[in-house]
C-alpha cells in the first residue's frame, strides 16, 4: 500500500508505504527461520549499553516488575528508565526474564546531531518451542528521523517467526 500526496503543479511524494506477507529473509539479513537465538541482539543493540554498567547508575532509574506474563509463563521485568535531563542515549529498556532467561527486551534510543534527530525502538522476543528450547519469535524495530527544514520520515521493519528451524553448518 502506498499513500501519495500530490500538490497542483508538483511532483509526487510518497507519505507513507507499506507491506504484509511473508519474506524469506528478516531485515537482519538472515532468514527469519534459521536466525540463531545468540546472535539475534548483537544485530540490534550496541555491545556496551550505559545503562547496564555501575559508572553512569545515577543516570538511570531502575525498577524491578513482577507481575507480567509471556507465553502463559509469570516473567520477571527489570525496567530502566534515563532520568530526565540524561545525555544517555537509552530512554528506556525493558528486560524480561524467565527464570534467569532473557526472553525477551525492548529499547529506546534517541540521538541528538546538528543534522537530525532520531528515535529508534527495537523490540525482541524468544519463545520456547514443543521441547522447551528457546527459538526466536518477534524481532521488531522502527526509526522516526527529524530533519531541520525537512518532513520527519518513519522507517520500520517486524519479523515474526513461525517455521524456525535451527542453522545446519554446511
Amino acid at each position: 500500500m502506498r499513500v501519495v500526496r500530490q500538490g497542483l503543479g508538483r511532483d509526487a511524494v510518497i507519505v507513507s508505504e507499506g507491506r504484509t506477507g511473508s519474506f524469506a529473509k528478516g531485515f537482519t539479513g538472515a532468514p527469519t527461520n534459521l536466525l540463531r537465538v545468540d546472535s539475534l541482539a548483537e544485530h540490534l543493540v550496541e555491545k556496551d549499553p550505559a545503562h547496564l554498567s555501575t559508572r553512569f547508575a545515577e543516570d538511570f532509574i531502575y525498577r524491578i516488575l513482577l507481575d507480567t506474563v509471556m507465553w502463559n509463563r509469570p516473567v520477571q521485568v527489570i525496567a530502566i528508565e534515563a532520568r530526565p535531563n540524561s545525555a544517555q542515549s537509552v530512554k528506556e529498556a525493558r528486560y524480561y526474564l524467565d527464570q534467569g532467561v532473557l526472553t525477551a527486551f525492548y529499547w529506546v534510543q534517541v540521538r541528538q546531531s546538528l543534522f537530525f534527530s532520531e528515535n529508534t525502538r527495537y523490540f525482541l522476543q524468544i519463545r520456547p518451542d514443543a521441547h522447551g528450547a528457546w527459538v526466536p519469535h518477534h524481532i521488531h524495530m522502527s526509526t522516526n528521523l527529524a530533519f531541520p527544514l525537512r518532513p520527519a520520515r518513519r522507517l520500520g521493519q517486524s519479523a515474526t517467526v513461525y517455521d524456525y528451524r535451527e542453522a545446519v553448518p554446511k
